[in-house]
């Protein structure tokens, strides 16, 4: 048993491993990580500002923030209960052109439901509708793409699952996590099947981890949408300023690694 715990949490770190090995490599070769990586395919990455389930007022007042620092897109972790009132409070304090990811964790838990919030919705700039319901029916998901406008995308860890998604006709997007590896695996299926995707490696990572999956992402041709990673949400971003941290995204340098530098101070 002890092994066995052991041996999942060395893999539980592993993004963290990667993260120093392709600085550390980076460096001694004089090349940015990305380089290491893949082709690097834009030289700005776009981040999602992110906000957990809260009163309305709050998330409105959240999502005016995220637009004063840039940002185009606020994920929400969304619940059926007050979703169209804070669209309609995020769009009367922020103007129509800000998206919302609507992230209902599978909380929604049926069609009737799902369409109902979809309609509501409607008069919003809802980006993608996120893990709607539970995963075990993608029929499910097949029917309510069927019926809505708005894409709808699947939080999914695989190539055999992303691609029985897109054999089921149940997803239009891909969030994704993983390893460098296992990511380029994942979005290489995805693009075959004409998906657009975006990546959450390490979400409430550092300001070096978030930099880190912004080297892998700027490699990703389908990478498209703004990125899962959150050093927005800290007081001190730890990187004293040498993370490129503006208009809602990272702009990634041609230094060395990953061209970040700590702040010990802080």
């Amino acid at each position: 048993m002890g092994r066995t715990l052991w041996c999942f949490a060395l893999a539980s770190e592993s993004f963290s491993f990667q993260c120093a090995f392709y600085d550390l490599a980076g460096q001694a070769l004089g090349v940015p990580a990305h380089r290491l990586i893949g082709a690097k395919c834009r030289d700005k990455v776009e981040l999602a500002y992110w906000s957990p389930p809260m009163s309305a007022e709050v998330t409105a007042a959240e999502a005016e923030k995220a637009v004063r620092m840039g940002f185009k897109v606020h994920k929400l972790k969304a619940r059926s209960w007050n979703i169209v009132e804070i669209a309609r409070l995020i769009t009367e304090a922020c103007g129509p052109d800000f998206k919302i990811r609507v992230d209902p964790n599978t909380n929604f838990d049926d069609l009737d439901t799902a369409l109902r919030l979809a309609e509501e919705l409607l008069p919003y700039n809802i980006e993608v509708y996120e893990d709607p319901f539970p995963f075990e029916d993608l029929s499910l998901y097949r029917q309510f793409r069927e019926k809505v406008e708005v894409p709808v995308a699947r939080h999914l860890g695989s190539p055999k699952d992303i691609y029985q998604n897109m054999r089921a006709d149940a997803v239009d997007a891909v969030n994704m996590g993983g390893n460098v590896d296992g990511i380029r695996k994942n979005a290489a299926v995805a693009e075959a099947g004409g998906l657009p995707i975006w990546v959450q490696m390490f979400a409430f990572g550092s300001c070096v981890a978030s930099t880190f999956a912004a080297h892998v992402a700027c490699t990703l041709p389908n990478c498209t949408m703004p990125i899962d990673e959150l050093p927005h949400i800290r007081i001190d971003d730890l990187s004293g300023g040498s993370m490129n941290l503006s208009d809602g995204g990272i702009t990634l340098s041609d230094a060395s690694g990953l061209g970040i530098s700590l702040d010990m101070d802080a």
